[in-house]
């Protein structure tokens, strides 16, 4: 006689979030962020790893009301910026090692999760969660099995977290670098200028011209006369988007 193992069953949540793509995804990819949401209410997060790469590791124990801790440690499968993140979810010792469930001795070892960033028209997330037991067996699969409903209403509780952080933070602060996301040469920006403009005769541009033209301008003359590559880094991590990323197209407009 043979046991034929349960149906595989799998935990899937789907939320819009208030936020843009690149901010969600940081959430998730940047310790001090993860361990502000991660987990429930009133069990203080503190990251103690987080190697964010495929193969990299994240240990982080889970803090107690009685003062104990309860550790947890990702192994990274796969991180699509800012796409997808799927990892290995397991408990873990303080020394990293992979430990059993403390509340169910027959719950799985490993359970990969899976998170995937869609953007919305309105500059929103659509984030989906699934959740599946990994080489389980099957007295392991069926505990899962059991216990989905349970996980759905403690994701759920974490990703209220997660909306909650979102809400209380500032997308952008500070200074940032207003200039489009694709950098030219100068001779590149004048090979588009004539291509556009087609003029009939090019004035050469001394520097003393060019430094008058900076005062005129209130502008600084090395942003003129000097190299710069400058890149637009905090305004597109906060999901700012160009209508004209490129000059040619603003050209045109």
């Amino acid at each position: 006689m043979t046991t034929q193992n349960p149906p595989a069953e799998e935990l899937v949540i789907t939320r819009t979030l208030k936020a843009p793509r690149p901010v969600v995804f940081n959430a998730f990819a940047k310790a001090e962020a993860l361990a502000a949401w991660w987990g429930p209410k009133g069990f203080p997060v503190e990251v103690k790893k987080l190697d964010f790469r495929p193969g990299g590791i994240c240990h982080y124990a889970m803090h107690l009301p009685d003062g104990g801790a309860m550790w947890g440690k990702f192994l990274y499968r796969e991180i699509i910026v800012p796409e997808k993140i799927a990892f290995v979810n397991m408990f873990s010792d303080e020394a990293g090692g992979t430990t059993r469930a403390p509340f169910e001795g027959t719950w799985p070892l490993e359970m990969l999760n899976s998170f995937t960033f869609e953007e919305t028209a309105d500059n929103q997330t659509l984030l989906t969660l699934r959740v599946q037991a990994l080489n389980a067996s099957a007295i392991e699969q069926e505990t899962f099995n059991e216990g989905v409903d349970d996980m759905r209403l403690g994701f759920n509780s974490t990703i209220d977290n997660l909306v909650e952080l979102l809400a209380q933070a500032e997308h952008l602060s500070g200074p940032v670098n207003i200039c489009a996301p694709q950098p030219l040469l100068n001779w590149e920006f004048n090979a588009l200028l004539r291509q556009r403009f087609r003029p009939l005769v090019l004035l050469p541009q001394p520097r003393w011209l060019l430094e008058i033209g900076a005062f005129v301008l209130r502008t600084e003359t090395e942003l003129i006369l000097k190299s710069r590559k400058v890149y637009p880094q905090r305004l597109l991590e906060a999901g700012f988007r160009f209508e004209f990323a490129e000059c040619g197209a603003a050209l045109t407009e």
